[in-house]
């Protein structure tokens, strides 16, 4: 179920993921056949269904869009069809987004305060800590507070895109030895790097 959060800036509706569909999704049905798959993700959800008494539980299966698909046969697109399609046809499952959610359910539990964390094991160690993990989170501080002296970012879209852009998190994942990006580690240090030079241009440094 969604909780309400308070925040300094305002509320915020927080739905949490159900860890292991989402999962079952990125790493194990790749190794299936799709209709045993899909067959495992609907026979689960069923069974959660049988929790929901009071009829408004909600799950949530989130996981990166990019990185599943290529260990799939086909990039996954048969998985994809024959899920969405059971999904469809189900009576017991009500396909929903967050919004239609909120508009029949509202939310009723609130979450004074949430725990700093993330997926990979709870830490953020994965994105910060290294040498060339904290070099990398300086020099963005420095050129973000640089632009941001200059320019009004909620006006200008090109600033706003590319700050934006410089703060993804993958740049962070990939700096450090705790993450192989074999070939490609030169790619994104550089990318990174012209999005920083891309912020001091638009703030007028040569």
């Amino acid at each position: 179920k969604p909780y309400k959060v308070k925040t300094n800036a305002g509320d915020i509706v927080v739905f949490f993921r159900d860890t292991d569909l989402s999962n079952r999704i990125s790493f194990k049905y790749s190794q299936m056949n799709a209709e045993d798959a899909v067959n495992d993700l609907l026979n689960t959800l069923h069974e959660y269904q049988k929790l929901n008494t009071s009829g408004d539980l909600i799950i949530t299966i989130a996981l990166d869009g990019e990185n599943a698909w290529e260990h799939y046969p086909n990039n996954g697109n048969d998985f994809r069809k024959l899920l969405y399609k059971k999904l469809s046809e189900d009576p017991l499952i009500n396909l929903v987004t967050p919004s239609q959610y909120l508009e029949k359910y509202k939310v009723r539990d609130e979450l004074k305060t949430l725990a700093k964390g993330s997926w990979a094991g709870g830490s953020l160690d994965t994105w910060i800590g290294e040498k060339e993990e904290n070099e990398a989170w300086d020099r963005l501080s420095k050129a973000r507070e640089i632009l941001l002296s200059k320019i009004d970012v909620q006006k200008d879209e090109l600033a706003k895109h590319v700050l934006y852009a410089a703060e993804g998190s993958d740049w962070f994942w990939w700096y450090g030895a705790d993450q192989d990006a074999g070939n490609n580690e030169v790619l994104f240090d550089q990318q990174f790097k012209n999005l920083l030079i891309k912020m001091y241009e638009l703030a007028g440094y040569d």
